[in-house]
């Protein structure tokens, strides 16, 4: 009997906060709002999410790239001996043609090998074999505010409609597979 008068109490507890809630939603034929919120709801439905952008002003190489076959931590990431500050860069295996967006930092210029240096996050993603060079194109990425009236943007590699770029850690679909050779 307990058990019912809890069930009934719950419910009559539910309906009343739904009552209390649907008083402080805005009315059809309201004027009290601003003219400023008016403003904001229609600046919200003409932005659209923020993407990236291609930014080759910034930083852009077409080099051999090597991943050394040890596990690396950091996520995916290339490193290049010009490379003054971090960026975030999309790197394109022209032999796969596979491509994933990472980090881009600095490496030492005294170190022998290919300009690039490829983590195995990054290598794995891109295709790339332990100890084998691949070309690679590195462009660094600008995160840009889209409107309503900038043009369509095409989506990134990896990127669906529902889900913004992630973050520099997001691996996107394997690449596709080689066909076998003989």
């Amino acid at each position: 009997m307990q058990f019912l008068l809890a069930a009934r109490f719950n419910r009559l507890a539910f309906a009343g906060a739904l009552l209390a809630f649907a008083g402080c939603s805005e009315q059809p034929g309201d004027t009290s709002a601003s003219a400023a919120s008016d403003e904001e709801r229609a600046q919200v439905l003409t932005e659209g999410p923020p993407r990236d952008m291609e930014a080759p002003e910034v930083f852009q190489a077409a080099a051999n790239g090597l991943w050394d076959g040890r596990p690396s931590l950091g996520g995916i990431w290339v490193a290049h001996p010009d490379v003054d500050t971090p960026e975030r860069v999309i790197v394109r295996n022209d032999e796969t043609g596979a491509s994933v967006v990472g980090a881009l930092f600095r490496r030492e210029r005294e170190n022998p090998g290919p300009p690039f240096q490829v983590s195995s996050d990054a290598a794995d993603a891109l295709g790339m074999l332990a100890g084998a060079p691949a070309p690679l194109e590195v462009t660094a990425l600008r995160r840009m505010q889209t409107t309503a009236e900038d043009p369509e943007i095409p989506p990134e590699p990896g990127d669906d409609a529902d889900n913004p770029v992630a973050d520099a850690d997001t691996r996107p679909a394997p690449p596709p597979e080689r066909p076998a050779a003989g």
